[in-house]
Formats: structure tokens, sequence, C-alpha cells
């Protein structure tokens, strides 16, 4: 780890993980933090260049993101905290899933315009770092009215984005569970897409953006039920047989 303060009072800390536990990659974490002496001196404006220098390369591969930022009020009521945002000749339209979508058993979502029938654009997008089919649904997420339970004055709030999406999957998931406990995490994933509508011009494969489709309730359900009725049905048929034999 290394801190730095340079010369306009930028605070630059600098964390570096080697074999991260969590994949075996190298990692390296930036944070650009205003000065909180007195007075208070934001981060400086404009373009910063980070430039990664290797004693021995392999094959000189590297992926760069940046975690959710967005705007919030500093200490000072006059203060914001502004998002970051990558230069248009580093910037790509694709593989923009936050860490947490990427787990090999989390079901990634996408946020979408109902209303409209096409993707929130603030929704991100796949595949993973390592190429997989990520997100794997999309759902309602644009425009969700929704209990409010941080306010005592107002018992609804709107909201838009993957936050209000994802809960729409989790209940989903929910239901499916409640009709089969015993439904393992992959089957919930597998009937879930399996049983996805297109979206309007697309077809049934994997999109990077609203991945196998748009989630549909009523057949996710209806599939679970299936999952099992054929072991009901061949039962009622060997306990018939054995009836006739006896």
């Amino acid at each position: 780890m290394e801190n730095l303060l340079l010369a306009d009072r930028t605070v630059v800390s600098i964390y570096n993980v080697l074999s991260d536990p969590k994949n075996g990659d190298n990692r390296i974490s930036i944070y650009l933090s205003p000065y909180m002496g007195e007075p208070i001196v934001g981060i400086t404006a404009g373009g910063w260049k980070v430039r990664l220098t290797g004693k021995v390369v392999r094959n000189g591969a590297y992926d760069a993101w940046i975690e959710r930022d967005d705007p919030s009020r500093g200490r000072v009521r006059t203060q914001w905290r502004l998002p970051s945002f990558f230069g248009p000749d580093t910037f790509v339209d694709h593989s923009t899933l936050s860490s947490l979508a990427c787990g090999p058993r989390v079901i990634g979502v996408a946020n979408l315009d109902e209303a409209r029938e096409l993707l929130n654009a603030s929704s991100s997008q796949g595949p993973t770092r390592d190429g997989r089919m990520k997100p794997e649904i999309a759902a309602p997420g644009t425009g969700i009215v929704a209990a409010c339970g941080f306010d005592s004055q107002n018992k609804w709030i709107e909201m838009t984005g993957t936050s209000m999406a994802s809960p729409y999957v989790s209940g989903v998931a929910g239901l499916m569970l409640s009709l089969n406990p015993q439904l393992t995490a992959a089957q919930i994933g597998g009937v879930i897409q399996r049983t996805s509508q297109p979206l309007p011009g697309s077809g049934y494969e994997w999109q990077n953006g609203s991945g196998f489709g748009v989630i549909d309730p009523g057949a996710c359900l209806r599939e679970v039920v299936r999952m099992v009725q054929p072991v009901d049905d061949l039962t009622d048929s060997l306990q018939k047989r054995m009836k006739g034999k006896s």
C-alpha cells in the first residue's frame, strides 16, 4: 500500500494484491481522495493517466474499471463528490458489469424499461472479464414504485436501476422455491433463462445487454411444476401396474 499527497493536495492511495483469492489474478486499486484538512481541498478536475510498467510481461493484457461513483454531497452542503469516467479513447461499450453480478452462482439482471420494451441506457453490459455470458436475464427496473423504508413521511418511492430489477427476479426465484424447496441455484438460473422471452427485434441467443431475454414469471413457475410432474405421473403408473399384477 502507498499513500501520496500530490502538489495540488489530492491524496492518491494505491493498493496491490498479488493472486487475489477470488480469482487468482493480480489486482491494483487506486483511490483519489480530497484533502480533508483545513481548508478542505477537492480533487483536481481534469484528465488522469495511469501507466502500468511490468518487470516481466507475459501477455500484457489488463482490464480497468471504475466502481460505482454516483454524485453525493460532501460534509459541507455546498460541496459535492462528482462521478469519474473513462476518456473516450479508453471506454468500451461492454463488460461494464459490477463485480457482484459476476459470481458463478449469481444471476446477473439487466434493467428493462418495460413501457418502451427496451433496455434502460444505464444498464450495464457483459460479458464478464473471462468471457462468461452475463447478465443472464432482463427484468422491469425503470420507474418502479416500491415501499419506502427510509422516510417515515413517505410510504412509497419510485426508483430506476438494476437495484429495482434484481428484487423482481429474486421474487420470482422465491416463488419457484415455494413450489419446490429443493431447487438449486443452478436449476433456478437455468429455468429463468430457458423460459425467457426475447426483446422485440432480438432472437433467443444471448445478448450482452439483455442476456437471454426478459424474465417470464408465469413460465418459470409452470416449468418448476413440470419438473416435478413427470415423476408423479411415473409413480402413479407404476402403482397401477403393481395393483394389476396382485
